[in-house]
């Protein structure tokens, strides 16, 4: 018992109160650390996965009827829809609405543009988050 109680005043006494209050101070540090980086890991550019769900598609060719004149042309329209206060569902049937006369929407290209745009500009300026399934309805 004797060892036992040496070892224990070794310990109790081996470290200063400074020592202990910085390898504290490191540890909250790393761990607050962690907990930021994986909270806001989607606005972090390195630690973002790649995006491998995303399908390519092929180049088309310039006689395809995709421009980026008709995309911002489509934009430019569709755009006052945000400026409002809408629920979901209206902004659903108002963005359908408004792209159901583009014979362009079956090219790949246009249709991820605007995606990008309609997704953007609802979580922006209307607090409403679209999902995949919200805009393959706006597009069929």
């Amino acid at each position: 018992m004797n060892q036992m109680t040496q070892k224990i005043q070794y310990m109790c006494h081996g470290i200063s109160w400074r020592e202990y209050f910085y390898i504290i101070s490191l540890i909250i540090l790393f761990y607050y650390s962690i907990l930021c980086a994986l909270y806001l890991k989607s606005r972090i550019p390195f630690l973002q996965k790649p995006d491998t769900k995303r399908k390519t598609h092929p180049v088309r060719k310039k006689d395809s009827g995709f421009s980026a004149e008709n995309a911002s042309r489509v934009i430019k329209e569709i755009e006052p829809i945000f400026s409002g206060g809408v629920s979901q569902k209206e902004l659903l049937f108002e963005l359908k609405s408004r792209l159901k006369k583009y014979h362009q929407r079956d090219e790949p290209g246009f249709r991820e543009i605007i995606n990008a745009f309609i997704v953007s500009e609802s979580e922006n300026k209307c607090s409403i988050l679209l999902n995949e399934d919200d805009l393959n309805k706006v597009w069929f």
